[in-house]
């Protein structure tokens, strides 16, 4: 990959973005200024935490970066955007894939695993991002420069002081495949030779497959079986742990949903979603909603576009609603 072949071409070409695509300035770095970006407490002042609800119940933690910080990040992520080219498998984060390409791939087949990895992000170290950039051909003080300033000093419940990448980092989507390419090419392979298709979104890993005798999909799939093992063995090797609430196999006859999508004959969202829109819809239908419920229920109309397609039946009927809603709103507006 012809890219960052020197720490000065990457300092340089980040000073010159930097103002384009992020909007801060970085003003004059020099190699010599690696060792006080070093120093954890500066780097943490550099970051912003909070919570957002997960789909799934809970909260997740956020670890924004600001200022110079997340413009160097920016710059990091939209060269190695332009140059790096991911495996066939990895549909997160990557231009022209997204949850439904993903999805797509395992349509038709009669079992279903879906694994999910323990802490993703903050599974993946500065060292491991350092020597994925070396790796893929970045110069090693370079490499050494992005894996500091990208990745951020956790504390530890016992102490110890980790630096990782935090999720909430314009960097972190890319670094991280790069940094899995190793796994990813191994979870190929291992797919390859028991006849499955792999793809990975982010944390969440699908192997699928199609048997005619179920007996043998299911012995294959077994937590005991050679394949699992050895599933189990190539995440560990690379510094993961499975999420065991989250592992879920689908046999023939069963609901099998990838990445929140349902594959059946085709890529669709999930009937409680479709249930839950139109509820929202028709309780609207019956006062007067707020920007905020309005934005609400026009991303999942939007989202449900996406998925199922703009001349899809039920996307028009709910949007025909939605639009009549609006008309409502303006008029309410205009004459209270």
């Amino acid at each position: 990959m012809q890219l960052f072949e020197s720490i000065d071409s990457l300092l340089s070409a980040v000073k010159i973005a930097a103002p384009l695509l992020a909007g801060v300035a970085i003003g004059d770095i020099s190699p010599k200024d690696l060792p006080s970006y070093r120093n954890a407490g500066k780097r943490r002042r550099s970051y912003r935490q909070f919570t957002i609800p997960k789909r799934s119940g809970g909260e997740r933690q956020i670890t924004a970066p600001t200022g110079k910080i997340k413009a160097f990040q920016t710059c990091v992520a939209a060269f190695l955007a332009r140059a790096y080219i991911p495996l066939d498998c990895v549909m997160g984060f990557v231009p022209d894939r997204s949850i439904c390409t993903n999805a797509a791939c395992h349509l038709g087949n009669t079992h279903l695993l879906n694994v999910d990895l323990k802490d993703f992000f903050t599974s993946i170290g500065a060292p491991k991002v350092e020597h994925s950039l070396v790796r893929i051909g970045v110069e090693p003080l370079a490499a050494q420069w992005v894996s500091t300033l990208c990745c951020y000093p956790l504390r530890t419940p016992d102490g110890r002081l980790l630096n990782v990448l935090p999720q909430g980092s314009p960097a972190s989507p890319i670094l991280s495949n790069i940094a899995c390419e190793v796994m990813d090419a191994r979870l190929e392979g291992l797919a390859s030779r028991f006849g499955l298709t792999y793809t990975r979104y982010a944390d969440d890993m699908t192997f699928s497959g199609t048997f005619k005798d179920v007996s043998v999909g299911d012995k294959l799939f077994s937590p005991e079986g050679t394949f699992f093992q050895e599933l189990l063995r190539i995440i560990a090797d690379n510094g993961f742990s499975l999420n065991e609430k989250k592992t879920r196999l689908a046999h023939p006859g069963d609901r099998k949903e990838v990445t929140g999508l349902t594959v059946g004959e085709k890529v669709n969202v999930p009937r409680a979603f479709t249930k839950n829109l139109r509820a929202a819809i028709h309780q609207m239908e019956h006062f007067i909603p707020d920007d905020a419920q309005l934005r609400q229920v026009s991303g999942k109309l939007a989202y449900m576009r996406m998925i199922k397609g703009k001349d899809d039946p039920t996307y028009l009927r709910l949007r025909r609603r939605f639009i009549r809603i609006g008309y409502k709103v303006k008029v309410h507006q205009r004459y209270k």
